[in-house]
């Protein structure tokens, strides 16, 4: 009876845990600007690259500046003004 009543907590902690690493889409490494009047997001892909996205066009993915942080690059790119 102990045995059956240890087990049942283990599966249910096991379960627990699975589910809190699991892969969530929470947009924790993306940030959201506009660039040029686009509404853009960029996301940190763990890699030193970042993968932009707008509405209406195809995503792409570009590399950070050598010792560059994420924040950093997310900064610049934001800040990044265009000349007709």
């Amino acid at each position: 009876m102990m045995v059956r009543k240890w087990s049942c907590a283990l599966i249910t902690l096991l379960g627990f845990f699975c589910m809190s690493c699991g892969n969530d889409d929470d947009d924790g490494n993306c940030r959201s600007c506009e660039i040029a009047g686009i509404p853009t997001t960029i996301c940190d892909n763990g890699n030193n690259t970042a993968t932009f996205s707008a509405p209406g066009t195809d995503s792409f993915e570009l590399p950070f500046r050598s010792g560059e942080s994420f924040e950093e690059f997310v900064e610049r790119s934001c800040n990044t003004v265009l000349i007709p």
